[in-house]
């Protein structure tokens, strides 16, 4: 009888998973003693060991999997677990399609970590292992999710609520990993540093020429990498960030817009009023007075 890999790794599509409803961008099952051949899949996968240990396989070859263990898989990267000799593995695995990083775009390209971990563009494998502590706060919500999963979709908007909050939290950790020198980037390095620094800079003026300064490469080079992995231009990803800023300041200070405009970079209110109206469909005025919690003018 022929092996499953001599007609190629296993492909699982993400309609096998999300058939619940069209609004659904988020799944998780609870497993125990998981195995499963080399396969890919068309959506991103999360694997968290909760308890014991498994192996995980890649094309690399491969790993043991401690409690705590955490693997993103994107979509096309090839990968299968195996368990241990003791095979006492408890995981929770997790499915998100592609569009729920599309519909979560704005609310998580700001974070360091997100374009190392999740950028769904080139199939890899990300990888970290979780402290007790920290696997103690990420599970309450990953078994939440498991339980919302078994309720066939009844609250859609809950299930991927805690999907954003799980992927933001796995940003959060990973992101004082990357501060504390303990991971080394391998693919995403330079193109962090830019982040940071434009974070650091916003106010100022922030040139392709100086990015590429901080990147070491050409501005040609640091383009067509940055807009292969962020699926947008360096100058538009910090005009993005610039805006967020600005909302963050507008919902929550008093500071007048003339101060806002200049703290996030933007050479006048006009310029900045009209790039606001483009981003939130309403003036900075009239977002304040919807949304702020202050009477700032």
């Amino acid at each position: 009888m022929a092996k499953p890999e001599d007609h190629g790794p296993i492909k699982c599509y993400g309609v096998d998973f999300f058939n619940y409803s069209p609004d659904m961008m988020v799944g998780a099952f609870e497993e125990h003693q998981y195995k499963t051949g080399m396969h890919m899949h068309d959506f991103l996968e999360v694997c968290v060991v909760l308890d014991g240990r498994c192996i995980h396989c890649t094309v690399n070859g491969d790993s043991e999997a401690p409690a705590g263990s955490v693997f993103v898989v994107t979509p096309g990267a090839l990968h299968g677990v195996q368990p241990s000799e003791d095979d006492d593995a408890h995981m929770i695995n997790l499915f998100f399609r592609r569009d729920f990083f599309q519909h979560y775009h704005s609310d998580l390209v700001s974070m360091v970590a997100y374009s190392a971990l999740f950028t769904v563009q080139n199939p890899h494998i990300a990888s970290l292992i979780l402290s007790p502590d920290e696997l103690g706060q990420l599970s309450p919500h990953m078994l939440a999710l498991c339980r919302e999963n078994l309720a066939h979709g009844f609250h859609i908007t809950y299930q991927n609520a805690l999907g954003l909050l799980i992927i933001s939290m796995l940003c959060h950790m990973y992101a004082s990993r990357i501060r504390a020198g303990k991971v080394r980037l391998i693919r995403d390095d330079k193109l962090i540093r830019c982040i940071e620094y434009m974070n650091q800079h916003l106010a100022e003026a922030i040139s392709v020429e100086a990015l590429s300064e901080v990147a070491f490469c050409s501005p040609s080079t640091l383009r067509r990498n940055f807009e292969a992995l962020m699926g947008m231009s360096p100058t538009q990803y910090v005009t993005r960030l610039r805006l967020q800023k600005a909302t963050e300041l507008l919902q929550s200070t008093s500071v007048h817009l003339s101060d806002i405009a200049q703290q996030c970079g933007f050479y006048d209110s006009a310029h900045f009023s009209r790039k606001f109206h483009e981003y939130a469909g309403l003036s900075p005025k009239e977002y304040r007075k919807k949304y702020g919690i202050t009477g700032g003018k």
